[in-house]
This record gives structure tokens, C-alpha cells and sequence, in this order.
């Protein structure tokens, strides 16, 4: 699922509606654990469908001598980090970053320490800070599935937002928790060697939609979708009727539009 998101977000193209992407960025997917055979037949997987030109800022690499705690692995990645840093700059496009798994990058250290683990989130503070970029990191999770992730709670004070996945049998649910905002879900499912869509064939005006609604971070009245949209009247409350019957979009009581949220508050 990472990798598949990673190289939309690398061309600003949106593979999963739940997750609309905006616009391209550059982004450096840093592995800790996937042989380099393993990676190539990953990266064919997770790209099939996106084309070849929404992926010209996707980069990717592993070096076994990267660690968030010892500091001549805090030194590698950095010296990588600040190297597609100044690609971000002359583009001036939007910079992330991708660890997968946590785990190996603190591999040494005991991931239930708070005193190992401040010190990883202490360093990943400042390669924020130097470099300018979102991180992700990947986290296995523990025996208890209650619990989350492995590792020191102190990780989850730390993170902004968490994608919680659970997997049973062909599907996928994915949790997504903001810090500031209110949670929901969707699913996917394991097709052709990596995780689609079920929302796969939506069309291209409600992704636009859904875009505008997340990014209003809001309800919206219909029309100001119909002004975003542009064209006739007619066309756009077509549009957006077709984003209803999609199930990317809900009508509330008051005749205003958002995002389906699945929590207890409803929307």
C-alpha cells in the first residue's frame, strides 16, 4: 500500500479517492528489510496502472547502515535526506520521506525503551526541521492488536496522524486517525500484487470532489462545488449527484456536502 501511495504522491496523481493527492512531490522511499530482488518485484507491483510520467519524482534506495539512534547512521541518512532536499528546493515541490519498518532503523536498540526511542524521535525532530519534509513510518504490529504498533508509547505521542491497516482475508480496512481531525476508513483489496482501490473505477469528477472537499476541511454548500467545478449548473449537479450514488460524498440534513466519516460523531 505505502509504495502504491508513494509513487502517486511522487506524480500528483491520486491511487487510492480515500486519499486524494493535491499535487506531486518528491519522495524518497528508504527500505530496511526487502532484498533488492524483493524491491524490484514490489516496485513493479505497486506501480502497475500509474503511468510512467506520474513517477519521475520517485526515488528509492537502502543502505544497511542507517539508524535512527547510532550517529554514523543518523549521519547517512541525513547526508541522503539533504541530498533530494535540494531537488525539493529547485523544484519547489513539496518534499517526503518513507522508512519502512521503523524497526530496522533502530535495530541495536530496544524498542521499549522511552530512552532509545526519544532519541529516535529527537533525530527525526531535526531531519523535520533541516530538511522541510513529512515523514511516514512504517510500524509492525505487536501480539496485541489492542495495543498497535511495537515499540515505546511514547511513538504515539509523537506522530500527527496514524493509518491503522487490518487485514482479512482479500480485503483491507484502513483506519485513518488525525490528531486534529476526525477519523475514518476505507478498504482495499489485494488485486495483481498489490493493494487497489474498491473505488478503483471512480470517476475522475468525483475525485475532483472529494479533492475539494478535503481540502475545504469542511462542509460545503452544493454551490460552491458547482462554482469549483465550473461549466454549466446542470453539468456540475450531475457531477455531484454521481459523487453521491459513488459513496464518495454525503448530503447532510442541511443540504450541505462532505465526506463520509466513520466514527462516533458521525459528520
Amino acid at each position: 500500500m505505502a509504495m502504491r501511495l508513494a509513487m502517486g504522491l511522487a506524480g500528483g496523481h491520486t491511487v487510492y479517492p480515500e486519499l486524494p493527492v493535491p499535487g506531486p512531490a518528491i519522495v524518497l522511499y528508504l527500505h530496511g528489510e526487502l532484498s533488492l530482488p524483493e524491491l524490484q518485484e514490489r516496485r513493479k507491483t505497486a506501480g502497475s496502472g500509474i503511468p510512467e510520467r506520474f513517477k519521475p519524482n520517485y526515488f528509492e534506495g537502502k543502505s544497511p547502515g542507517m539508524n535512527f539512534i547510532e550517529p554514523s547512521g543518523q549521519k547517512l541518512i541525513m547526508e541522503t535526506a539533504m541530498k533530494f532536499q535540494g531537488r525539493a528546493l529547485e523544484t519547489g515541490l513539496p518534499y517526503v520521506i518513507i522508512f519502512d519498518p521503523w524497526q530496522e532503523f533502530i535495530s541495536g536498540h530496544d524498542e521499549n525503551s522511552f530512552s532509545s526511542q526519544s532519541q529516535a524521535t529527537r533525530f527525526l525532530n531535526t531531519l523535520i526541521d533541516k530538511c522541510g519534509a513529512t515523514l511516514f513510518l512504517q510500524m509492525h504490529q505487536g501480539k496485541d492488536p489492542y495495543k498497535g504498533a511495537r515499540g515505546h508509547s511514547c511513538i504515539a505521542g509523537w506522530k500527527d496522524t496514524t493509518l491503522r491497516l487490518k487485514r482479512k482475508s482479500n480485503e483491507l480496512t484502513v483506519n485513518v486517525e488525525p490528531r486534529w481531525a476526525a477519523r475514518f476508513e476505507f478498504k482495499l483489496e489485494f488485486k495483481d500484487g498489490t493493494m487497489a482501490s474498491t473505488r478503483a473505477h471512480e470517476s475522475p469528477q468525483t475525485t475532483k470532489i472529494r479533492a475539494f472537499i478535503s481540502g475545504e476541511k469542511r462542509l460545503v454548500s452544493q454551490e460552491q462545488i458547482e462554482r469549483f467545478l465550473g461549466g454549466t449548473a446542470d453539468a456540475a449537479k450531475k457531477a455531484i449527484q454521481r459523487a453521491i450514488n459513488e459513496k464518495a460524498i454525503v448530503r447532510t440534513s442541511k443540504g450541505l456536502l462532505g465526506l463520509p466519516i466513520n466514527d462516533e460523531d458521525g459528520i
